[in-house]
């Protein structure tokens, strides 16, 4: 049952844990073919590199991951009448409802893969030039987690929750 706008004064989405389980699980598998190619005596100077380049990526993926599932409680989306914060266990960002143009999907790949996506207002002043490079390369701003949703379905809530908030907003001014 997804929390609606008006009926609670927030609400807290949480990511889902299984589908953090699979990406540690490929990370890990990954790190390991890495080490296990590099191991071979045959391997080229320049492709060492590239071995040991992507242990240290896969390292730091893999810490990334394993925070996020060793604190579950820390990787969320809140939504309150005010705004939206996401967190993840290094650190919040909190956005105004007012500072966001609209939530939407985007389709990456073949269309297997949806998130939810949204772009700053031309009013909200901060990262101007990182999110006109942003919008620039990939359409659009700032993606989000789907958080255990189906991206439509997150994006219309969101949507849902920012209009009614911006309208109320507007009547008590």
């Amino acid at each position: 049952m997804t929390p609606e706008p008006g009926t609670t004064n927030s609400a807290t989405l949480y990511q889902n844990a299984w589908k953090l389980l699979g990406y540690l699980v490929l990370f890990v598998v990954l790190f390991v073919g890495f080490a296990l190619w590099l191991r071979q005596p045959d391997v080229k100077v320049s492709d060492r590199f590239w071995c040991w380049l992507g242990i240290c990526l896969l390292g730091f993926v893999i810490v990334f991951f394993g925070a996020m599932l060793l604190l579950p409680k820390r990787c969320y989306l809140l939504l309150t009448p005010e705004g939206f914060t996401v967190s993840s266990p290094f650190g919040r960002q909190t956005s105004r409802w007012s500072d966001i143009e609209g939530f939407m999907v985007a389709v990456s790949g073949k269309g297997s893969y949806k998130r939810v996506v949204f772009n700053y207002s031309d009013t909200y002043q901060k990262y101007r030039t990182v999110r006109k490079v942003s919008r620039g390369l990939v359409g659009y701003e700032a993606p989000l987690d789907n958080y255990g949703m189906k991206a439509e379905d997150l994006a219309d809530l969101l949507n849902r929750w920012r209009e009614y908030h911006i309208g109320t907003l507007k009547t008590k001014s």
